[in-house]
């Protein structure tokens, strides 16, 4: 049988590449799933099924001769990377983590360069979004059709790593090429060892570099020799809060809450409309609970003026932005205050 590989690019605790990815992957029953991730947890992976396992949670490794050098891996029910480690777990796969190993880069202080973020929002601008949080959010996390998606963000990625400045940071560089090549030979390994389909799943900046597995060579001698520290492995609680982008988290979101959110509902099998009107009642409850005047009526007006916003700026339907200024009007009165009791609970 002919051996093959498939790459699944996704954005670290997206709801929709969630969703999409545990499709994609019944659909081909791939023997082995490699994730992101530091292989020195690998004896970890089981305890994400684990029926007390309350998530978020965090994988952190560490060293146990100098325990403040330490990495965090936030993981939550709505994390592509949660969904492939249960699918593997739940049909009998092989899993196993295939970053580069944190024993290597603490052994290193090394700190791998992240990919430029002009070129995203160039992007952005190009089809007519604020930001690319926006079109990412409306692409890919909140769609319901994710046919040929994993292709279309293949596409993307190369062209945006074709287009991105290169990175000053020579050592960064260096260290972010070895990431990637050990994600290739941990695929390599999986063949080796008999694997019919491999299935990766990486964040989708990396997708493109795992397409070519004709790099042997350059690969061993990027890894070769490299200084090595024992470190240790365990599960630590989390918070949606630490898992925000203005926590300084690197692969942080903007709105946890909200993609919690998408996440229940995408699972219910609610449509757009139904989803973004169900997050303006649980809304209107809270708002309630604090003494606030928030009817029915007042719903159903919020989501109409969040469907005119939408219009009004080209959208197919309303993201979060659309549906916070909506509510700010009509359920808040014009008054900003309570958002942040929204945005708190």
């Amino acid at each position: 049988a002919r051996q093959q590989h498939f790459i699944f690019g996704i954005r670290h605790h997206g709801p929709g590449s969630a969703a999409a990815l545990r499709r994609a992957l019944e659909e081909l029953d791939p023997d082995v799933i490699l994730v992101e991730g530091p292989p020195d947890g690998d004896g970890m992976i089981p305890w994400i099924n684990h029926e007390h396992m309350a998530l978020p949670a965090a994988l952190l490794i560490y060293r146990p001769d100098k325990p403040q050098q330490a990495s965090y891996y936030p993981y939550t029910n709505f994390s592509p990377e949660t969904q492939a480690l249960r699918y593997g777990l739940e049909h009998g796969k092989t899993v196993r983590f295939a970053d580069l190993p944190q024993r290597f880069l603490m052994a290193a202080e090394a700190r791998p360069s992240m990919p430029d973020q002009e070129v995203f929002q160039m992007l952005a601008e190009a089809t007519g979004h604020r930001s690319y949080e926006e079109w990412w959010n409306l692409a890919v996390e909140q769609r319901r059709d994710s046919r040929d998606l994993f292709a279309a963000v293949m596409e993307l990625m190369a062209a945006l790593r074709a287009d991105a400045a290169a990175v000053e940071n020579e050592d960064g560089r260096l260290w972010a090429a070895r990431r990637e090549a050990h994600m290739r030979q941990a695929i390599r390994d999986a063949l080796a060892d008999g694997a019919g389909r491999v299935a990766f799943v990486c964040g989708a900046y990396h997708a493109p570099a795992l397409r070519d597995l004709d790099t042997a060579e350059e690969d061993a001698w990027l890894l070769d020799g490299l200084a090595k520290v024992a470190v240790q492995a365990t599960w630590v609680p989390w918070t949606y809060g630490r898992l925000s982008m203005s926590s300084g988290y690197g692969a942080g979101i903007r709105s946890p809450g909200w993609y919690d959110h998408l996440w229940q509902r995408s699972q219910a099998g609610d449509s757009v409309q139904e989803t973004g009107s169900h997050w303006l009642a649980r809304v209107s409850a809270l708002l309630r609970e604090e003494g606030f005047i928030a009817s029915p009526a007042h719903v159903i007006e919020a989501w109409r003026l969040a469907e005119a916003l939408a219009a009004l700026r080209g959208l197919p339907f309303p993201g979060l932005p659309e549906i916070n200024e909506a509510t700010i009007a009509v359920l808040c009165g014009g008054d900003r205050a309570p958002m942040a009791l929204i945005r708190r609970k």
